[in-house]
């Protein structure tokens, strides 16, 4: 069992399922609303504990009864939550969710909340955590103050660093310097890379050629039903998505990077850790929600087995 360090977000999720996506202006009725628990940076910490990585989640919630659905969780699974702060004036993080019904596809809008005002200082409190890890996760639903000194502090002891840079946000330039990966999806890709847009294998090879130029040393990039490309400049890695009928796919990214930074924790070379990534990132769609819709490390053995000839 490794050990991650997780800073990021923490979100209330308010999802309802539609027959459609509403145009501008327009009014439609949705089959039902759903209470979840997400955010990007609590999603990852999910899926790497139930991928049975010890897991230590830095974040900041408000005095709410969303902040107390956020601990119970953590409890819940063994994350340890210990760096959860909390504002006394700002409130917890929501998102609302938008679900179409047949496709699984999903629009989001989100209220940062008190992820937004996570502190460099509160960062610190959690050194000797950063100290003692194997891998660093962090995404962009915080603050720049905080990515920085989290990254600093990785840097810092010498730390494999995993960036999803989601949502795209602005950041200082040298913000993916020594950066070991950087997991942006084919939308964030086409942004860093300056691209009109990532739709193909050939597409994702050219953007994650200049995002490497950034002062990354490798790229994995999520492509939706293309499923997943690596590349560290030297060697590339295509790895398909698992066959599965898409329920919802909120949090899949999330759950895609949780799943590679534990088994990158455990020992896994890096193509082992993706095909890990995917058949955990796959089986989650199958389910609604986003937290909730993690599978077990159980299930994500069988769907290897099944799947990628393990």
């Amino acid at each position: 069992m490794g050990k991650i360090v997780v800073m990021g977000s923490f979100i209330q999720d308010m999802s309802v399922y539609t027959p459609a996506f509403p145009l501008d202006g327009q009014s439609v009725i949705a089959y039902e609303l759903k209470m979840g628990l997400g955010g990007k940076g609590s999603n990852q910490a999910t899926a790497a504990r139930r991928f049975g990585a010890d897991t230590v989640f830095i974040g900041k919630v408000g005095s709410d009864v969303f902040a107390e659905n956020a601990r119970a969780h953590y409890r819940e699974i063994g994350i340890d939550s210990r760096y959860l702060f909390t504002s006394e004036d700002v409130s917890t993080g929501v998102a609302l969710i938008t679900i179409h019904k047949e496709r699984g596809e999903n629009r989001i809008v989100v209220v940062v909340g008190a992820n937004e005002t996570l502190t460099p200082e509160e960062i610190d409190q959690a050194e000797e955590e950063i100290r003692t890890a194997d891998v660093l996760l962090t995404q962009f639903e915080t603050n720049a103050p905080s990515v920085q000194e989290f990254l600093r502090l990785g840097r810092k002891y010498g730390k494999t660093i995993i960036v999803n840079p989601a949502p795209m946000q602005a950041m200082p330039e040298d913000v993916y310097q020594g950066i070991d990966y950087v997991t942006p999806n084919e939308t964030e890709a086409a942004v860093l890379a300056g691209m009109d847009e990532v739709k193909d294998l050939d597409d994702a090879r050219e953007a994650a050629r200049r995002i490497l130029a950034r002062g990354c040393k490798a790229v994995l990039m999520t492509l939706g039903y293309h499923g997943s490309f690596f590349t560290d400049g030297t060697r590339e890695i295509h790895v398909p998505p698992i066959k599965v009928k898409a329920v919802d796919t909120t949090g899949a990214g999330d759950t895609f990077n949780g799943a590679f930074a534990a088994a990158k924790a455990e020992g896994y070379d890096d193509e082992t850790a993706i095909r890990y990534a995917t058949c955990m990132a796959g089986l989650s769609v199958t389910r609604p929600g986003a937290a909730n819709s993690v599978p077990t490390r159980e299930e994500t053995e069988a769907a290897y087995r099944e799947h990628m000839n393990g």
